[in-house]
């Protein structure tokens, strides 16, 4: 059975989407599909953010967070995963300060395999 969000919820959806908030964490803290709440954005004439940063706006996070700001706060910022965040901090980051990033966001497999790979 299908759960079915209150006219409250789809507004705070969209209202926390146009703050930033990713719209998979949103789905999951909802209840819903992904699909189901791109759909209602989509409804509600929310536009949809870019998938993927430019490079100017990943050096901007880049010197955001080589200034102090946590890779928590910049997934917050630009509406992305912590691990997504990382990830594109990796090339434009010191070394050292990479390897951390690495280790914290390294990604958990739990044995299973991923489609199309051995």
């Amino acid at each position: 059975m299908r759960k079915r969000l209150t006219e409250e919820q789809r507004s705070q959806i969209g209202r926390r989407y146009i703050a930033g908030e990713n719209s998979l964490t949103l789905s999951e803290e909802y209840g819903v599909s992904h699909v189901a709440v791109l759909k209602l954005l989509e409804r509600k004439g929310i536009r949809r953010r870019p998938a993927i940063l430019n490079r100017d706006e990943r050096r901007r996070m880049a010197a955001e967070f080589m200034n102090g700001l946590s890779v928590r706060s910049l997934a917050l910022k630009y509406g992305r995963r912590e691990s997504t965040i990382a990830g594109w901090l990796l090339p434009h980051v010191p070394a050292a300060t990479a390897l951390e990033l690495e280790e914290e966001f390294r990604p958990v497999n739990h044995g299973r395999r991923r489609h199309g790979r051995s």
